[in-house]
């Protein structure tokens, strides 16, 4: 937990998203270090929700990867989300993971951030007759977003 507090402290981040297993413990020993937690439901229908929002952002060519070639870490993601396996049970429930001895932790950690990242976001029209401008119109649709929830509105966020 020192080493995510580390890396948390140069971005200035307070809080993480991690799932709820063992969540009381590992919150207290985030919060010795200064960094809260915040639980995610990752049962199987909260992993099928999440990962659908994963699903659905490549089918639209929305989310890039790094390149592989950049380190090992980025490799790693691609197999490991290269790998992912989506089974029906018996009963009909959709199961996601990793095939039998080989690691998922990566492709989880993406497809949560990306979960997260997603359910945040205002959901304000821009015009389409110009190119937008990062820096410019992101800010300009956070104070939108902003000035909508001080007036009481809250469907701006999904």
């Amino acid at each position: 937990m020192e080493q995510v507090a580390a890396y948390c402290s140069n971005y200035d981040i307070k809080m993480v998203y991690t799932d709820q297993y063992q969540f009381e413990a590992l919150n207290q020993i985030a919060l010795n270090v200064g960094i809260g937690l915040q639980p995610t439901m990752f049962d199987n229908r909260g992993k099928n929700r999440i990962f659908g929002t994963l699903e659905q952002l490549a089918n639209q060519r929305k989310l890039i990867l790094l390149d592989d070639n950049l380190n090992q870490e980025a490799k790693a993601l691609r197999r490991e989300l290269l790998q992912l396996e989506k089974r029906r049970t018996d009963g009909g429930r959709v199961l996601i993971s990793a095939p039998e001895h080989l690691h998922d932790d990566l492709a989880f950690a993406l497809t949560l951030a990306v979960h997260h990242a997603v359910s945040v976001m205002p959901s304000i029209e821009m015009p389409k007759s110009r190119k937008m401008d990062f820096e410019t119109d992101h800010v300009a649709m956070t104070m939108q977003a902003m000035k909508h929830r001080k007036n009481g509105g809250d469907d701006l966020y999904s």
